[in-house]
């Protein structure tokens, strides 16, 4: 269930404009420190208040563990020591997104720990544009697949497949 979204094309160039361009699809934007992510609605499995994980040992930094969610234990990954930032900070405010993603054409359901979750949005072609390329490939890595631009609202979109592929991510389960 990759998203895949290819290159944007300019609206300047195809005659189109802000209310004909073509719908994407629908997405959650969430904030991380003060950046604001959004991911594709289809991956999101649920949204629950976070508490705590118990700890995995030896695992990584951004691995907080697992939990049990009703019944079902799931690896929490903290978004923001995940992206390279800093370790999300728990408020009132803080959730679990839990989001399937396919990980060698295997589904499993990751939670996400983040600092809050802001708005479900239609997507537009025209307000996509590229992943800034930085002369790596850590925008990939990290699953970032595109910069949305919604008046003077700048989010990352990240692509929850390739940010949790077993390239990217050790869970639990990969041993």
């Amino acid at each position: 269930m990759s998203n895949h979204l290819g290159p944007k094309t300019s609206n300047r160039c195809n005659g189109g404009d802000a209310a004909t361009s073509p719908v994407i699809g629908k997405f959650m934007a969430f904030g991380l420190g003060c950046e604001e992510y959004a991911i594709a609605v289809e991956a999101v499995r649920e949204i629950v208040a976070f508490t705590e994980a118990t700890r995995v040992p030896r695992s990584e930094d951004y691995l907080l563990g697992v939990t049990n969610l009703r019944g079902r234990v799931i690896p929490v990954v903290d978004l923001g020591l995940r992206l390279g930032t800093k370790a999300v900070e728990r408020t009132d405010h803080t959730v679990l997104i839990v989001v399937q993603a396919d990980r060698d054409h295997e589904q499993v359901n990751v939670g996400l720990v983040v600092d809050e979750v802001n708005e479900v949005f239609t997507l537009r072609e025209h307000e996509l544009e590229p992943a800034p390329s930085l002369g790596t490939t850590e925008s990939e890595a990290f699953g970032i697949s595109g910069v949305i631009r919604m008046g003077e609202r700048v989010s990352f979109l990240l692509d929850v497949d390739r940010l949790m592929s077993r390239d990217n991510v050790r869970l639990p389960e990969d041993g």
